[in-house]
């Protein structure tokens, strides 16, 4: 799931821009200047308390200050960041909109609002809220810093959105009349990403190259070459090519003994779900061992909207470093609540909600904050395996029972169902599926390997069958090289 990004080094130097330029100032806008300088010496240096009370004096006895609405900002950066508390933020920004809407701060607050309404949007009325903020920078402060910003996140809403043209036209406004832009590299990977979704293949991959060339020290060139390997193996001949990768080798002991599930986060980290280690271990982008998290009867591992993994088992689920959360629900009897006790996948939807297969009463459950909402999609019994949030926010699922994939959307509606059979494949035992950048889709056959299919569910290749024994997990890497796990011969094989 792509969500808006606003590198934090450049947001931190816009923000503390409004200083500069700063007019004669009268004695309590001298106060205030000195509280606001006070009070990020002490935020900058963990002492929290006394910075927000130098921050919020500025607000409630200097409020006609030139500062107020610096101070403000402040305080919102601090709630979101840092309490990681976007409501609280979003009401500090909202402040400063309504009271200081012709202050530098204005478009910063406006923007910060739109992407915190972007990262949670979960209705087409929430991408609305975020676009209609980021439109406000780019038509009321045109000579802002941030209206780059504001295209860009622009862009990534016309592209979850599915507006693939106007994606591409605002990403293409940043990187034309904002070049020197500190978000320059990052509108260029954008336009890019933007023209591979509209399918304009060969235009996405010259975008990434530009990228590179361009900003070639920058952390999106990086991600660039990843787009370019995975498009060219994609799309650079007549069907998509797929080989063994005979130098990969994973060492890693009893954690490739009853693989259950991998899964391979934006950072690099590949995580292995391990039924004989009863864990799922972590591995950085080299395969150096990593973090882990334990647990009974292992099950799924996906990963969520913000790039943490979510690691379900059989009883609870753990996302992040958060510790295991166990669900349960309303039964037949008023007040008394049954225990969801045969998790069989879980995943989490851009709104932070949760969703997990209950293979006992063959539903998928959706849960807010840990508390039961809805049966999620319609009543129809499933017996779902395996849970993927999609780039689009939609969920993905896996269902045993008829050997069909089926997206819904996250109001419930069905948008796809794709397989067992189809347009030149057929699969007999499907038991995992996984999604790329480019909303692709995976899926493993114990017997026949890897069906790759278009977002539309129309078969692109097929890869491993000769390979791999037994597949058991699929996960694709930031290359799109494809990982297999083989359950015969309890290894993992890299096809690039």
């Amino acid at each position: 799931m792509s969500r808006v990004r606003i590198p934090s080094a450049a947001l931190l130097a816009l923000f503390t821009s409004v200083l500069v330029g700063a007019q004669p100032q009268s004695r309590p806008d001298d106060q205030a200047r000195r509280l606001l300088e006070d009070g990020r010496t002490d935020l900058a240096n963990g002492r929290a308390k006394q910075g927000l009370d130098a921050l919020q004096t500025i607000v409630t006895g200097f409020p006609t200050s030139v500062w107020a609405d610096d101070a403000l900002l402040d305080i919102g950066r601090y709630a979101e960041e840092v309490e990681m508390n976007p409501s609280k933020a979003r009401e500090v920004y909202d402040q400063i909109a309504k009271r200081y809407p012709q202050s530098d701060s204005a478009p910063g607050a406006y923007l910060q609002i739109g992407r915190i309404a972007f990262n949670t949007a979960a209705t087409q009325a929430a991408l609305d809220d975020a676009l209609a903020n980021f439109q406000r920078v780019i038509r009321l402060y045109p000579g802002s810093a941030f209206v780059p910003h504001a295209l860009v996140a622009s862009a990534a809403v016309f592209r979850r959105a599915g507006r693939y043209d106007s994606a591409v036209d605002s990403a293409r406004r940043a990187v034309l009349d904002y070049p020197t832009s500190a978000l320059a590299p990052e509108a260029q990977f954008e336009l890019a990403q933007s023209l591979a979704m509209s399918g304009d293949v060969q235009a996405a991959l010259e975008e990434f190259q530009r990228v590179r060339s361009f900003y070639p020290a920058s952390e999106a060139a990086v991600r660039a070459l990843n787009a370019n390997t995975a498009l060219y193996r994609l799309y650079a001949h007549e069907r998509p090519t797929f080989l063994k990768d005979p130098a990969f080798s994973l060492a890693a002991g009893d954690v490739l003994k009853d693989v259950r599930s991998i899964a391979v986060t934006p950072a690099g980290v590949t995580w292995i779900a391990s039924n004989k280690t009863k864990s799922a271990i972590s591995f950085d982008p080299s395969f150096k061992l990593g973090a882990s998290l334990t647990a009974d009867d292992p099950q799924t591992l996906a990963v969520t909207p913000q790039g943490d993994v979510i690691f379900a088992s059989r009883l609870a689920v753990k996302t992040g470093t958060k510790g295991a959360v166990s669900f349960s629900m309303p039964s037949d009897k008023p007040g008394v609540m049954d225990a969801v006790d045969r998790i069989g996948a879980a995943t989490v939807l851009v709104s932070g909600d949760i969703l997990i297969s209950d293979l006992k009463r063959k539903r998928v459950l959706r849960f807010r904050d840990n508390v039961f909402v809805s049966v999620f999609g319609d009543r129809a019994e499933r017996e779902v395996i395996k849970l993927v949030t999609t780039p689009r926010g939609e969920a993905l699922m896996l269902r045993k029972d008829d050997k069909s994939i089926e997206v819904i959307d996250e109001a419930g509606r069905l948008v796809l169902k794709i397989g067992p059979q189809g347009p030149g494949f057929e699969w007999k035992k499907p038991v995992d599926v996984t999604i790329d950048a480019f909303s692709n889709i995976y899926v493993a056959d114990e017997d026949q390997g890897i069906f790759l299919l278009s977002p539309k569910g129309a078969l692109m290749s097929t890869f491993g069958a000769s390979d791999v024994r037994k597949s058991r997990a699929v996960a694709i890497d930031l290359s799109g090289a494809a990982l297999v796990y083989d359950d015969r011969a309890e290894t993992i094989v890299r096809f690039k």
